[in-house]
C-alpha cells in the first residue's frame, strides 16, 4: 500500500475531537432560534451578521476554509476550523490513472473512472487473493471489470434482483457471477484468501464489509458512502477505540457525512440546491399550519427529492395530498414563502459551523472501519481515492493481515 496513514495517534485525535463537539454534531439547526452549542460557544451575533455573499462563499468552500478571512470571526471558532482542516487531511493516490478517458458500454464515465482507480492501485491485493468478492455490486460494473483486469474470479452480491440479471447479461464472458443477497439477512461466508470490495458500499453494507472481513482475515477495498443507510435507528462503533469516546450517532445525524462543500453539487449548483431548501422548509411551514405536525419535520417523506426544484405550488399540493389534506392557497403559498425567506437565510447562517464538520464526521465513520481491522491484527491504510468531481465520496480502505499489527490498540 502506497500510503502511510492513518496512524494510532491519527485516529485517537479524530476520535476525540469528534467527541468533544458532539453537541453541534447531534442538534442540526431547524429553526430560527439559535441552537444552544452556538449560544454557548458565543458565536451566534458573528454569524447572523454574515452578509449573503459571505455566506455563499463559506456554504461553497467551507466555513473552516474562510474563517481567516472573515472580520470579526471568534477565535475559537477560527481554532476549531483551523483543526478541521487539519485533521481531514488524507493523502492523496499518486499518478494519473492509466487509460484515462477510455470508454466502456454502459459504464459512465465518472464511475469508469472510479473504477479504474480503484483496478490500478489495488493491484498488489489482488495478486494476493484467490477470489474478488464485491458487497452491493449494482450492475456489477466494479465486479466484471476488476476481474479481467486482475485475472481472478469474482462474485458480485446485490439484493435487487434485476440489477443481478442485468449483471449477469453484461459478464457473459467474464469470470465473474453474480448472486442476489440481502447481505444484512443471508451474511456471506467470507475466506482469509478473499479480497471484499466495496465501491459506494452505502451505510451498513459497509459496517457489514468491515465486520465479516475483519472476522475472516479477508483482504477489504472499501470507498464509504451514506453512513445514514441502515436499518437500525443507531450506528454503534465497530472498534473498542471508537466505543471508548462514545461515538454511537443516530441514523439522522449521519446524513451530515454526506455534505460536501463545492458550487456545483450532483443534484444542482449550489444556489438551486438552497432554493430547493427554502422551498421545502416554507412546505413545512405549511404543514404546521395546517396541522401536521409530525410530517412537517420531514416535509419530503415519501416524496422524490427532484419535487424540491419544481414550483412550491406543485411541491406544497403533493405535500398536503400525502397527508390527505387539500392543495395550498395562493394567500397561504405567499404568507409561507415570505416567512421562508427570511426563516431559512437565519438557518443558512446558523449551520455553517456543524456543516463545517461534515468530512470530519465522514472521516470517524471510515476510521472506526480502520480500527476494528487493526485490531483484528490488519494492516490498515485511508486515502483519498479519486479526485472530489469524480466523486465527493472519495475515502478509500485498504486493509491486509499483518504479522504484527501496526496499529495495536
Amino acid at each position: 500500500m502506497d500510503v502511510a496513514f492513518p496512524s494510532m495517534r491519527d485516529m485517537n485525535r479524530v476520535f476525540e475531537v469528534l467527541a468533544s463537539l458532539r453537541d453541534i454534531i447531534e442538534e442540526r439547526p431547524l429553526s430560527p432560534v439559535p441552537p444552544p452549542w452556538c449560544e454557548a460557544r458565543g458565536w451566534t451575533e458573528a454569524l447572523l451578521r454574515l452578509s449573503d455573499e459571505q455566506v455563499a462563499h463559506c456554504e461553497e468552500h467551507g466555513l473552516a476554509a474562510c474563517l481567516p478571512e472573515l472580520a470579526g470571526a471568534p477565535s475559537d471558532l477560527v481554532e476549531l476550523g483551523r483543526n478541521v482542516l487539519e485533521l481531514t487531511v488524507v493523502p492523496a493516490w499518486s499518478g494519473p490513472t492509466s487509460g484515462a478517458g477510455r470508454r466502456e458500454k454502459l459504464v459512465a464515465q465518472r464511475k469508469l473512472a472510479q473504477i479504474d482507480r480503484l483496478v490500478e492501485h489495488a493491484r498488489e491485493l489482488a495478486a494476493s487473493s484467490n477470489r474478488i468478492v464485491d458487497f452491493g455490486c449494482g450492475r456489477g460494473h466494479l465486479t466484471r471489470l476488476s476481474a479481467a483486469s486482475w485475472d481472478k474470479p469474482a462474485v458480485g452480491l446485490e439484493y435487487d434482483e434485476a440489477l443481478v440479471h442485468t449483471a449477469s447479461a453484461l459478464a457473459k464472458g467474464f469470470r465473474a457471477t453474480y448472486v442476489r443477497c440481502d447481505a444484512r439477512r443471508q451474511r456471506p461466508k467470507l475466506q482469509p484468501d478473499d479480497l471484499a470490495v466495496g465501491l459506494h458500499a452505502c451505510g451498513e453494507l459497509g459496517d457489514l464489509l468491515v465486520e465479516l472481513s475483519a472476522k475472516a482475515g479477508a483482504k477489504v477495498l472499501l470507498v464509504s458512502c451514506c453512513p445514514q443507510k441502515r436499518a437500525a435507528s443507531v450506528r454503534e462503533p465497530l472498534s473498542m477505540a471508537a466505543r471508548h469516546y462514545g461515538l454511537r450517532f443516530e441514523r439522522e445525524v449521519l446524513g451530515l457525512a454526506n455534505l460536501t462543500h463545492r458550487r456545483e453539487c450532483l443534484a444542482a449548483p449550489l444556489a438551486e440546491v438552497q432554493a430547493a431548501r427554502e422551498r421545502r422548509y416554507a412546505v413545512g411551514l405549511l404543514l404546521r399550519a395546517r396541522g401536521h405536525e409530525h410530517s412537517a419535520v420531514r416535509p419530503m417523506r415519501g416524496l422524490s427529492r427532484r419535487f424540491s426544484y419544481l414550483d412550491l405550488a406543485t411541491l406544497a399540493t403533493a405535500a398536503l395530498a400525502r397527508c390527505g389534506d387539500t392543495p395550498p392557497t395562493q394567500g397561504e403559498l405567499s404568507k409561507v414563502q415570505a416567512r421562508a425567506k427570511v426563516e431559512h437565510a437565519v438557518l443558512r447562517r446558523l449551520g455553517l459551523p456543524r456543516n463545517m464538520l461534515s468530512r470530519l464526521l465522514e472521516l470517524g465513520v471510515v476510521l472506526d472501519r480502520a480500527a476494528c481491522l487493526a485490531e483484528a491484527g490488519c494492516e490498515v491504510r485511508v486515502a483519498a481515492a479519486f479526485d472530489t468531481e469524480v466523486s465527493p465520496r472519495n475515502l478509500v480502505l485498504l486493509s491486509q493481515l499483518s504479522g504484527t499489527s501496526v496499529l495495536p490498540w
